[in-house]
């Protein structure tokens, strides 16, 4: 069986190649620099600039920036960064994780250079800690690329809430999720981003306040607090008598502030009392 190889990806490989060893010597891979994360809108780029702005490849894609956000918030817009030569109708374009178009925009063709931006119809939410990708429609090519920006994986600027976790490409003169990528370049796309003011930061690792992620859970009424997290303590006998006050070990956890055990002394059977120990001290059990 032949594998097809299409003359544009062939094409960006090798400018992206010619230009990483042209880097002068010593000179490593360098991040994006932070954008602006003060004030209503942030961005992961701000005002900085590409050391290259036009690439030289000719060849029509679309370049996307994967990024995630630590706090809920809105997509208002696309910025990428534009050369003289990057001309004709640009389309701009928001994606989620499975490549689903979340909203699109056309620039207008002002012939401006440097950041151009256009604004969604519509603000689009999103969620913390997914990760999406914002892209443009460069149909005449000769766009901005920096080689390995991403070669030390995720970068997290100074933009406030946004991280720039990698970037893509797809080939071709119609607008379409970028699924391809070339090493680590970045290709000085951006985003448009709104948090919201009231939403708490995003901490990695299971949502613990709503109380409607617990209740899937019949033995996890204690946490469904819209407030309360849990608080274990590892392979502990809750029939125990207690120290300082309480009937027994249970209960003392309980006082403290615990409401978890996680494992028990001994393995969960009903003889032990263990598990009738912990309910009725109001304490979850994960064994």
């Amino acid at each position: 069986m032949r594998l097809r190889v299409r003359p544009a990806a062939l094409l960006l490989a090798a400018a992206l190649l010619g230009a990483s060893g042209c880097d002068s010597a010593g000179s490593g891979p360098q991040p994006p620099p932070p954008g602006r994360g003060d004030g209503p809108t942030a961005t992961v780029f701000g005002a900085a600039a590409p050391a290259q702005p036009d690439f030289g490849d000719p060849q029509p894609a679309t370049l996307g920036l994967k990024f995630t956000t630590s706090v809920a918030g809105a997509v208002t817009g696309v910025r990428y960064y534009r050369s003289a030569a990057n001309g004709g109708h640009h389309v701009g374009a928001l994606w989620d994780g499975q490549g689903k178009q979340l909203a699109s925009v056309d620039f207008p063709d002002t012939g401006d250079t440097g950041w151009v931006e256009a604004a969604f119809s519509a603000p689009v939410p999103i969620r913390p800690g997914q990760t999406y990708t914002v892209s443009y429609l460069a149909p005449s090519g000769h766009y901005a690329a920096t080689p390995e920006a991403f070669a030390g994986g995720p970068v997290v600027t100074a933009s406030g809430p946004l991280t720039a976790v990698g970037s893509a490409y797809a080939p071709g003169n119609r607008s379409a999720f970028p699924d391809q990528t070339h090493g680590t370049a970045q290709y000085w796309v951006d985003l448009a981003f709104t948090p919201d003011p009231d939403a708490a930061t995003y901490l990695p690792g299971p949502v613990f306040t709503p109380a409607t992620y617990w209740s899937r859970w019949p033995g996890t009424a204690v946490w469904r607090s819209g407030t309360t997290l849990p608080v274990g303590v590892w392979l502990q006998d809750p029939t125990r008598p207690a120290v300082g006050g309480g009937a027994n070990l249970g209960e003392s956890f309980a006082r403290v502030g615990v409401n978890t055990l996680v494992g028990l002394w001994d393995w969960p059977k009903d003889e032990h009392g263990q598990t009738a120990a912990a309910k009725a001290a109001g304490l979850a059990v994960l064994a």
